[in-house]
């Protein structure tokens, strides 16, 4: 992902502009951050566990993103963006085969990050 950064229309009293924006940023990162944990995790299970985890703040990440679009406090274009660099879709279809009995294994998983 680039350093692009959602331009919002917030200015400092904007109380809303700036939770929605905190709520973002944990979601955001928490992203990256288990899936990074999960890379370490000791068992299968727990690997699972860190990317499911991962799947649900890509999912926050979005409501957060049109949230911002759709109460006009960030630009509609630089929203719609992000909410397509979210790898949400390949995720879920990465989860799908594994829960099906299939093996989504830490490189395949690692690509829908890549």
């Amino acid at each position: 992902m680039t350093s692009r950064h959602v331009g919002t229309k917030r200015n400092s009293r904007d109380n809303v502009s700036k939770r929605l924006g905190d709520q973002l940023l944990r979601s955001g990162t928490s992203i990256l951050g288990n899936y990074v944990e999960g890379q370490a995790a000791s068992s299968k299970k727990d690997f699972t566990n860190y990317f499911n985890t991962s799947l649900k703040s890509t999912n926050e990440s979005k409501l957060w993103l049109a949230l911002l679009r759709d109460s006009k406090r960030a630009k509609a274009d630089e929203v719609t963006w992000f909410l397509q660099e979210l790898p949400a879709c390949r995720a879920r279809r990465a989860c799908g085969r594994q829960e099906a009995g299939g093996s989504a294994d830490r490189e395949e998983i690692g690509n829908i990050f890549a």
